[in-house]
C-alpha cells in the first residue's frame, strides 16, 4: 500500500509541475519571468520548512485520539501527519478548480492563440529534443541534481557523523545546521537570481544563462569546503554561498529553457527535464552513495561521507562548462525570445533608443 501510494504521489508530482511552470511562464513576458519563478520556487523552500516542522510535529504524537461522533478513532501520529497536509492538498485542489482559468500564451503569434495546440505528443517531444541548446540544459539539470540531492538527503548525516562525538551533536542538531544557512541562501539566490537575470536578459539574450553560470562557479568552490572543513564559521559561509549559487540557477532553469523551445512545447520541456534528471540521476544517485559510503570508502577514511560532497565539485564545474558552451555557440542560434540584442552593437543602439525615449 506505500509503495502504490507512492508511486500515484510521484504521477501526482509528475503532471503538477509541468503544467504549473507553463501557466507561470503563460501569465508573465521575458521582461519579469524569472523573478515569477523564484517568488513560486520561494514558496516551495518555505512549504518544506513548513512541512518539516509541523509534520514532524504531527508525527511525534505517537497516536491521535479523533471523535469521530459517539466514538474515538486512534490514528498514528505519522498516519495523521499525511492526512493533514492531504486535506490540505484537496483544498488547494478545491481552489484551483473555481478559480484558475488558462492563460493566454505569451511570445506566441496572435493568431495562434484563437486555436487549439494540434501538436501531439511525439511531435512536442521531437520538437523539443531538436534544440541543441535543451539537449545542454538537460544534462545541466541532471548534474545539478546530483548536488542538490547530495546536499539535500546527505549533509545532515555528514555533520551528525563529524559533530555528534566532538560537539555532542544530535540529530536535530545537524539537520538544522544543514538546513538554515542553505535555505536562507537559496532564498537569496531566488530573488537576486530573479531580478538580475530580467534585468541582464533586457540587454542580452546570453542574460539567462549567464546567471546561471555564475550561480554554479559559486557551487563549486563552496561544497568542495563543505566537504572537507570543519570549521563551523567557515562551513556556514560554505553553506551560504552553496546556497546562493542554487538559487541563482534554479530561478534560471524554466525561464533560460523556454527561450530556446517553441511557446507550445513548454510543458512538455519541462517535463522532458524532470525525467531526464530521474532516469540520469535520481533512479541510482542515493543508493550508490549510500553503498560507497558504507563499504568501499569507509574502510579507507572516516571521512569517507565528506569525500563524496567535495566531489560533487566536479558536476558543478561541468555543467558550469556546458553553460558556457551553450551560451557561446547554440544560443544565439536556438533563441526564440522576443526581439532582443545579439551584440554589443545592437545593445548600443538598444542603449541610444532608452535614452531618446526617456528624453
Amino acid at each position: 500500500d506505500m509503495l502504490l501510494g507512492r508511486v500515484l504521489l510521484g504521477i501526482g508530482q509528475s503532471c503538477v509541475v509541468p503544467a504549473m511552470a507553463s501557466i507561470i511562464a503563460d501569465c508573465f513576458t521575458d521582461r519579469n519571468r524569472s523573478r515569477a519563478f523564484g517568488i513560486y520556487l520561494f514558496s516551495y523552500n518555505c512549504a518544506l520548512v513548513v512541512a518539516g516542522k509541523y509534520g514532524g510535529r504531527l508525527a511525534d504524537t505517537d497516536v491521535w485520539h479523533v471523535p469521530v461522533g459517539a466514538a474515538v478513532l486512534d490514528v498514528a501520529g505519522w498516519r495523521m501527519a499525511h492526512f493533514v497536509f492531504g486535506a490540505v492538498g484537496m483544498g488547494v485542489w478545491l481552489i484551483l478548480l473555481l478559480v484558475l482559468r488558462e492563460p493566454a500564451r505569451t511570445d506566441q503569434a496572435q493568431e495562434m492563440q484563437a486555436g487549439p495546440n494540434e501538436m501531439g505528443v511525439w511531435r512536442s517531444v521531437g520538437c523539443v529534443l531538436a534544440v541543441p541548446s535543451f539537449r545542454l540544459f538537460a544534462v545541466t539539470f541532471a548534474l545539478g541534481g546530483m548536488v542538490v540531492s547530495m546536499i539535500q538527503f546527505w549533509l545532515p548525516r555528514y555533520y551528525y557523523e563529524v559533530f555528534h562525538l566532538t560537539r555532542d551533536w544530535d540529530l536535530e542538531d545537524a539537520g538544522s545546521f544543514a538546513t538554515l544557512w542553505i535555505q536562507i541562501g537559496t532564498v537569496s539566490g531566488l530573488f537576486v537570481g530573479g531580478w538580475l537575470a530580467d534585468w541582464w536578459s533586457a540587454r542580452t539574450v546570453h542574460g539567462r544563462v549567464a546567471v546561471q553560470i555564475i550561480g554554479w562557479l559559486v557551487v563549486a568552490p563552496s561544497i568542495l569546503v563543505i566537504g572537507t572543513s570543519h570549521a563551523i564559521p567557515l562551513l556556514a559561509v560554505a553553506m551560504l554561498a552553496a546556497g546562493l549559487g542554487v538559487g541563482l540557477y534554479q530561478s534560471n532553469t524554466w525561464t533560460a529553457t523556454f527561450e530556446v523551445v517553441d511557446p507550445a512545447t513548454r510543458a512538455t520541456a519541462v517535463g522532458l527535464l524532470n525525467l531526464g534528471s530521474g532516469v540520469l540521476v535520481h533512479s541510482w544517485f542515493d543508493p550508490v552513495i549510500g553503498w560507497l559510503n558504507e563499504t568501499i570508502l569507509v574502510s579507507r577514511s572516516s571521512n569517507s561521507l565528506g569525500m563524496l560532497l567535495a566531489c560533487m565539485s566536479v558536476p558543478a564545474t561541468i555543467a558550469a562548462a556546458l553553460l558556457a558552451f551553450a551560451m557561446v555557440v547554440t544560443l544565439p542560434r536556438d533563441f526564440q525570445g522576443a526581439n532582443r540584442p545579439r551584440n554589443l552593437a545592437q545593445m548600443i543602439r538598444v542603449l541610444n533608443n532608452l535614452r531618446r525615449n526617456d528624453r
